[in-house]
């Protein structure tokens, strides 16, 4: 796990064997740091432009949308990730299909997510009637998840620069847009359309720009090992479910839980925390990816994964912990409770980093037993404690139910992925022979 023994020239070496996945991980990190500083200012902006309330409604909103995402991936992402990786493979129809299925259950999922979900905050989403409402919100999720696909497709690729100029530009296109002529007429509403709208424009532009980018002609042919596919995204759908609950799921807990200005309070602390927790998630898609071609090194890769991921991690949760206080002159005395609550919210942040690298080891070996046990783990452990102490502790309850679901498992991927030597297991969908020259 470690590799201050090395030499520097066994360093450099390991830095030659995986240079991908290492340059990977440095143009993804690029793209998080961007988003987090367009996102912050983004959000601070709007805190300092509209009323707390407001902010705290449209919040809500783009929450929804992430969360109704979350629930109709249908496994999609991974399964691109996987199933792409070897370039000798067209991969146009498999795209083909999982951008119609994904924008079919993202329909589905909005008119399932708004009949059975009330909250005050949905109102400002009927202002021009509630078939405009159901429209704009299937546009936003539908866009989004698309763009997700896209991001897949092109980490596959290892286009890494375009995956960073996709973040760039949705983190910058917003932020001028906060001061167009009448926005303080409906501003939750609009908050959410400038939160979701460039996400959402962005996967629209992805899919007409792939076939430059990758060569790959989307079409709806029967996709090469199709029930490969299937079966590995539907076991990855179940384990995603599981695993991402808690960042999409928790939010929701909230704000149907306090009132708007608490759950502002909130977001702007959890934004900060979702920003930096998606740190491991970046390495681990691009362990997925590298780990996934042929002759990768995967016991060195996850070696390197796990010790980049720790690391940044916690240097990430001293800095927060020694600045949270600066949200207060920042965002303005509104938001005080802000900065207690990202500290508590932080300090899963190391038990997170080593969740996600054991839990990619296991989705790359196949270990079907370590991937359910490690989601079931993180998704019970925060959500079931969330549901009970929410209501009754509000944000406190919240980040209780955040650090004891993580540390819980971080234990459990320890466990699981430990129980035996790791080995390379048989890849079921790696029968076919592998071409010549593959990279």
């Amino acid at each position: 796990m470690a590799f201050a023994s090395l030499s520097a020239g066994q360093v450099r070496a390991h830095a030659r064997t995986h240079r991908h996945l290492l340059e990977g991980s440095a143009w993804l990190l690029i793209g998080v740091a961007i988003t987090a500083l367009t996102g912050s200012v983004f959000w601070l902006l709007a805190a300092h432009l509209f009323p707390t309330a407001a902010v705290g409604r449209g919040a809500a909103l783009w929450t929804s949308v992430l969360f109704v995402n979350y629930a109709t991936a249908m496994g999609l992402p991974v399964a691109v990730a996987r199933f792409t990786a070897d370039d000798t493979r067209p991969a146009g129809a498999l795209l083909g299909w999982s951008v119609a299925l994904t924008t079919v259950t993202s329909a589905l999922g909005t008119i399932a997510f708004l009949l059975i979900v009330r909250s005050s905050s949905f109102a400002s989403l009927w202002d021009w009637g509630r078939p405009t409402g159901y429209l704009l919100m299937f546009v936003m999720t539908a866009g989004g998840s698309v763009a997700v696909l896209v991001d897949m497709r092109l980490m596959a690729a290892r286009r890494w620069g375009w995956v960073l100029a996709r973040f760039t530009a949705v983190g910058l296109l917003r932020i001028p847009l906060l001061w167009l002529p009448g926005i303080h007429a409906h501003p939750a509403f609009w908050l959410f359309v400038l939160a979701a709208g460039p996400v959402a424009l962005s996967g629209v532009v992805g899919v007409a720009l792939l076939r430059r980018l990758t060569g790959d002609e989307l079409t709806l042919r029967r996709p090469e090992r199709m029930r490969e596919a299937i079966e590995y995204s539907s076991v990855n759908y179940a384990a995603t479910l599981a695993s991402d609950a808690p960042k999409f799921v928790l939010p929701v807990i909230v704000l149907l839980s306090v009132t708007s200005v608490a759950n502002a309070v909130f977001y702007v602390a959890w934004s900060i925390t979702a920003i930096i927790f998606v740190v491991p998630v970046v390495l681990s898609q691009v362990l997925l990816v590298e780990g996934a071609k042929p002759g990768a090194g995967q016991r060195a890769q996850i070696r390197i994964a796990l010790v980049i991921s720790i690391a940044l991690m916690a240097m990430a949760t001293v800095g927060t912990l020694l600045l949270s206080d600066a949200i207060v002159p920042i965002y303005g005395a509104a938001y005080k409770a802000s900065a207690h609550v990202l500290s508590l919210l932080m300090v899963g942040a190391v038990p997170w980093a080593v969740t996600s690298v054991y839990l990619t080891q296991a989705r790359l070996v196949h270990d079907r037993l370590a991937t359910v046990a490690i989601t079931l783990t993180l998704g019970g452990a925060i959500l079931v404690p969330a549901a009970v102490l929410v209501p009754r502790y509000g944000l406190n309850g919240a980040a209780a139910a955040w650090i004891v679901g993580n540390i819980a498992a971080a234990l459990t991927s320890v466990w699981a992925t430990h129980r035996r030597a790791l080995a390379p297991r048989p890849d079921p969908m790696a029968s076919a022979p592998q071409p010549v020259g593959a990279r």
